[in-house]
């Protein structure tokens, strides 16, 4: 863990060298993987979306989707902030911090999809694949990430 002018940045070390991947020793940042994940989760929804567009046809499934895919990228930003605003803290104090924004996110995002499924014509099954969709591909890429071999950077 370093600091530097913004605040505290984590990272990790990659040692699995390869195309396309770290070399060893190259530090991988927590925003980078944060990045990764959003991307990675935001591109398979789009695709997902524009895809159920052209089979279906119907416009109310591929809103539902897309407005899925919103609620979970809310919710994964807020995840990651979440994460990064007890770094550093004594575990008591993140402990509280962490729970008081857990219950708050949970409220959000129940909020979101209760007023999207209630309040608007879009398809239901849809809105919850969407959402669905980027929790699997964030939990995806972070389960990719974490069978590298790698070790956080003091």
């Amino acid at each position: 863990m370093t600091t530097g002018a913004t605040g505290i940045t984590m990272g990790i070390v990659a040692t699995e060298t390869g195309e396309g991947k770290p070399e060893a020793g190259e530090t991988v940042t927590v925003e980078g993987i944060a990045a990764k994940a959003a991307k990675i989760s935001l591109g398979i929804g789009l695709f997902v979306t524009a895809g159920l567009f052209f089979i279906f046809t119907d416009a109310m499934i591929a809103a539902g989707h897309a407005s899925g895919v919103a609620v979970g990228m809310i919710n994964l930003i807020l995840l990651y902030r979440t994460s990064r605003s007890i770094v550093g803290l004594d575990p008591e104090m993140a402990k509280s911090l962490l729970m008081k924004r857990y219950a708050s996110r949970f409220i959000l995002t129940l909020a979101l999809l209760a007023l999207l499924l209630l309040k608007t014509p879009v398809n239901p099954f849809a809105v919850m694949a969407g959402y669905t969709v980027i929790l699997f591909g964030a939990i995806g890429t972070m389960a990719k990430m974490m069978g590298k071999r790698i070790a956080p950077v003091i």
